[in-house]
Order: C-alpha cells, then sequence, then structure tokens
C-alpha cells in the first residue's frame, strides 16, 4: 500500500475513534463535530479537483526551465517578488496550495520561494486584505501586512535552512535497506603500466643473475647413402 495512502488512513481511524469516544460520553459535541467535518469533506470535495485539473494543465504547459529560472535559486530577490505576487494574487483555500507548492518544487523551485509563495497565499492574499480593510480598518490591514512580509520572508529562508542537511541525503533505496540485495562494490584494480625493457628498470644494488645458456641437442646422425649394390657411395669433392 502506499505510504501517504496507509497514513491517511491512519488519522481517519484516529479521528473516527475519537468521535465515537465522543459520542459515547458527550453525543451532543460528537454530532456537532460530525455535521462540521462532513460540511469541510464536502467544500474539499468540490474544490481539490479543480486544482489537480489546473494542476495537470500547470505541469504540461509550463516548462522546467522557467519555474528554475524565475523561481530556482539564482532567481534571487526576483524569485523572492514572484513567489509574493503568485501567493497574493491567488485565491482558495491553502490546503489548495499544497499540490502546487509540490508541483513548483518538483520543477526546480528553491524551497524559500515555496515557503514564502505559501505564507502569502496563507496571510496576505488580496480577498483577504480587502476583507479585513472592510471589517477591522485599512491601518489596521496595511501595518500588518507590513510586518508579516518579513516574517515571511524569513521564514523562507530558515526553513530552507534548516532543510538543507535533509535535502542533501536522499532516502535510501531498497537496495540499501536490505544487505541481501545490496550490491557488492568492486574491488579496487592498480593502474596498468607500460611495459619497459630490462635496461630500464631502476637499480636496487641486487645483480639479477643471467639466465643460463640454452644447451645446444646434438642431432642425429645420418645414415651413408648406399647403392643398390650394397656399397656406400663416396661423394665427389
Amino acid at each position: 500500500m502506499n505510504p501517504k495512502l496507509k497514513s491517511a488512513l491512519r488519522v481517519l481511524a484516529v479521528v473516527l475513534a475519537v468521535h465515537l469516544v465522543l459520542g459515547a460520553l458527550v453525543p451532543r459535541v460528537a454530532g456537532h463535530s460530525l455535521r462540521n467535518w462532513g460540511r469541510g469533506l464536502t467544500e474539499v470535495a468540490f474544490i481539490v479537483p479543480s486544482v489537480l485539473i489546473l494542476i495537470g494543465l500547470f505541469d504540461v504547459w509550463v516548462p522546467k526551465e522557467v519555474v528554475a529560472r524565475h523561481l530556482g535559486r539564482s532567481s534571487g530577490l526576483r524569485g523572492i517578488l514572484l513567489a509574493l505576487l503568485l501567493g497574493t494574487g491567488a485565491a482558495g483555500p491553502i490546503y489548495a496550495a499544497f499540490p502546487i507548492g509540490v508541483t513548483l518544487l518538483e520543477k526546480g523551485a528553491r524551497l524559500a520561494n515555496l515557503v514564502i509563495f505559501l505564507g502569502a497565499w496563507a496571510t496576505i492574499k488580496l480577498p483577504m486584505l480587502m476583507m479585513e480593510s472592510a471589517f477591522l480598518g485599512t491601518r489596521f490591514a496595511m501595518l500588518r501586512l507590513v510586518l508579516t512580509l518579513p516574517g515571511i520572508i524569513a521564514c523562507g529562508f530558515l526553513v530552507e535552512f534548516l532543510m538543507s542537511g535533509q535535502a542533501a541525503d536522499p532516502p535510501p533505496s531498497p537496495g540499501d535497506c536490505c544487505p541481501a540485495t545490496r550490491p557488492i562494490p568492486a574491488p579496487p584494480t592498480a593502474p596498468c603500466r607500460p611495459w619497459k625493457p630490462p635496461e630500464t628498470w631502476p637499480s636496487t644494488g641486487t645483480r639479477i643473475p643471467a639466465a643460463p645458456p640454452a644447451r645446444s641437442t646434438p642431432s642425429p646422425p645420418q645414415a651413408a647413402s648406399t647403392s643398390a649394390t650394397g656399397k656406400p657411395i663416396s661423394k665427389k669433392s
């Protein structure tokens, strides 16, 4: 089973167990909590599919190089401003920003810019600022905006600093977890040296004895040629 699905089912089981305990102790509170939970689940069911469709279109239409250039590690101040602009101009609940953030991170966005994007989405969205100005006053909204911006940026770089060690160490592969399936590294081999004649070998103070001369084996005696009468034929010089 997928680990993420297993974690979600575990959380769901815990929530249901808590509601069962509340239903036995305080039935009214448990019923009110279940109604709120059902209302929130209905809202998520209507919003998340549209967000996933937008993420799929973004994944297809926007190349990875564009995201890495404008929101990557080399983007600098431009990447920070773009992350703030994207988060401020967004609409929808904060949980709709998490799938978008995962897509940006997979396409090469910097972790600090991702945290700034999520922080801007959660705290300084334009619809939120407009409602805040209408109910609490423009001065209050502007003061909160000015004080929130440095905190969002500092939080982004702090999270990137704290996560740098974890990002540098990739998760272990299945072969690393089980010693039986771990590949055995090949032993180091010495580099091959070109062959040199003995005359060029360095002197070590000891003389290598010369090889004994090869012994010549005597050839077998040749039989004397004879004539048809059986007498040897002498060669004339």
